[in-house]
């Protein structure tokens, strides 16, 4: 039994080649322009790729001399509280050997405990004072050259 609607699909031929009407010159000067231009592109993107490569050692080479800098400046400021909180405690320490009371030695204790919270407060506001530009200044080199690159 066969179906009133049916309709046949017709079969797939491949399209006929003729090589004696082709151009084969033709053809050679199509993939002669699409190479020179693929070659120009690949020029002009490596050409891109390599000045941003440059500029962006430049940027770190800026940084890490930034931060180099900043590590110098830090550790200078340590080193000026190490001395300036030892000379304290050993003031305190000589202070406490002259006591002649308990209430004198609480109240001694109290004042340079007091001090001290005030100056090592005040040391860690210029820590971070201090970290926060040298991050500003390392940074910068790396805003601008993506800003560049961005651009």
């Amino acid at each position: 039994m066969t179906k009133k609607n049916e309709k046949t699909i017709p079969a797939f031929e491949m399209p006929k080649f003729d090589a004696s009407t082709f151009d084969f010159a033709k053809m050679n000067e199509t993939f002669r322009d699409y190479a020179e231009k693929g070659a120009a592109q690949q020029e002009e993107f490596f050409s891109k790729f390599k000045t941003v490569a440059e500029d962006a050692k430049v940027s770190a080479e800026e940084a890490m001399e930034v931060a180099r800098g900043a590590g110098d400046e830090l550790s200078a400021k340590a080193m000026e509280n190490v001395k300036a909180n030892t000379a304290a405690g050993t003031a305190f320490f000589e202070d406490m050997m002259g006591v002649k009371s308990f209430s004198e030695a609480f109240e001694l204790q109290g004042a340079f405990f007091r001090t001290q919270y005030e100056t090592v407060t005040a040391q860690v506001k210029d820590a971070v004072e201090l970290t926060s530009k040298a991050s500003e200044k390392a940074s910068a080199p790396a805003k601008a050259a993506f800003e560049k690159a961005a651009v």
